[in-house]
């Protein structure tokens, strides 16, 4: 069952003019699927490599954004001071909704109509559609719990699973619409830099291995040990991107590991991947795996980039540690910058890293300044 199955969609806090681009029919803001022809809403379109950037909206608040969430409409931003902002990204304004949280979160994911952050042993899950439908008798539906060790993964998720590390048990639970049931733990002995859902699979990087587990039981089923200190991994469709320290690429597919480009003298600090390309960001140094050509490139940007590029058919945006975003073509031979602005003033590090809703960029600045661009 979909988040749009409770939705009141004639109340003016949850419907706007967003519409399907299959059929035209109006949408509501938490919906996934159409509800006239059920084509998917999040599915995003092409956008070509030369595209110009033009900011679109700002707003700025004292209190500094420690998690930005998007799905194709819906903006949500966790705040220092603790609490929630929703947004809508199709008619940017003031926000729809604040939601106090019980403390400040670390990580944070969007699950259809769920809102649920975590930090450290604690669970906070908050129901958006009576919030945002203002329907004081379902506020009851929000839950709060604690899991079994502080969080010491990245959150990994699918239309119905949510999985990380706590302390050191592998933990999964059921996303439904009325809310996360626990699934299975298992002992895992250690943090982790990567977890992945693939199919019926969850794949955990611990250590030097690449562990593998059932995703209805929580059972391991296989262990690839790994030449390499990992840095991460990333999935495209079904296909697991693994890079390392030292910018080490490797790719995993239905069980078999195939080294994609070799490590260089330089730390690695964060990677991306698409159906076209791997972006990895080591300082002032990009390099850049095309994969339908083969071909491998290394660029320079004259400040260094930290975080993970956002990544289009033939473009990517990095944002630089000094508040720059660079624009890089991908379209020929070569890659190359051929557009670098300053969202913000601040010269404070930037530490969030950009999200890409459908044609909408959304930017948060080092001060707690939220803007978005569109593409």
């Amino acid at each position: 069952m979909q988040a749009l199955f409770w939705l009141a969609y004639k109340h003016p806090a949850v419907t706007f003019c967003l519409r399907c681009d299959a059929c035209g029919a109006e949408q509501a803001i938490l919906a996934r699927y159409c509800r006239h022809c059920r084509a998917d809403l999040t599915t995003l379109r092409p956008i070509p490599a030369h595209v110009q950037m033009h900011e679109l909206w700002s707003h700025s608040q004292k209190d500094t954004i420690d998690c930005l969430l998007v799905n194709h409409s819906l903006l949500a931003t966790a705040r220092s001071s603790g609490c929630l902002d929703l947004w809508s990204l199709q008619q940017p304004g003031p926000a729809l909704k604040r939601l106090p949280l019980r403390r400040p979160v670390q990580a944070a994911v969007l699950l259809d109509n769920l809102f649920v952050g975590l930090c450290q042993n604690q669970v906070e899950v908050l129901h958006l559609t009576p919030q945002l439908c203002q329907d004081a008798c379902r506020y009851d539906r929000n839950s709060h719990f604690e899991s079994c060790g502080p969080l010491a993964s990245p959150l990994a998720h699918d239309a119905q699973r949510l999985a990380w590390v706590a302390g050191a048990q592998l933990v999964c639970y059921q996303a439904r619409p009325q809310g996360l049931t626990p699934c299975w733990q298992t002992a895992l002995g250690e943090s982790s830099p990567g977890i992945a859902l693939v199919g019926e699979r969850v794949l955990v990087l611990a250590g030097r291995c690449l562990r593998e587990f059932e995703a209805h039981s929580g059972l391991e089923v296989g262990s690839t040990p790994l030449s390499f200190q990992p840095l991460g991994l990333q999935k495209v469709g079904q296909t697991l991107w693994i890079a390392g320290q030292r910018g080490e690429l490797w790719k995993w597919r239905q069980g078999e590991l195939l080294r994609s480009l070799v490590g260089h003298s330089g730390p690695c600090y964060s990677f991306q991947a698409s159906e076209y390309h791997v972006v990895l960001c080591a300082g002032r140094t990009v390099h850049i795996l095309d994969l339908k050509a083969g071909r491998q490139h290394a660029l320079d940007l004259p400040q260094p980039c930290v975080l993970a590029p956002v990544l289009g058919d033939q473009w990517a945006l990095l944002a630089s540690y000094e508040g720059m975003l660079y624009q890089l073509a991908l379209d020929q031979g070569h890659p190359r910058v051929v557009e670098a602005r300053r969202p913000f003033t601040s010269f404070e590090p930037t530490t969030v890293r950009p999200q890409r809703a459908g044609d909408r960029l959304v930017l948060a600045g080092p001060e707690g300044q939220l803007a978005i661009w569109t593409l």
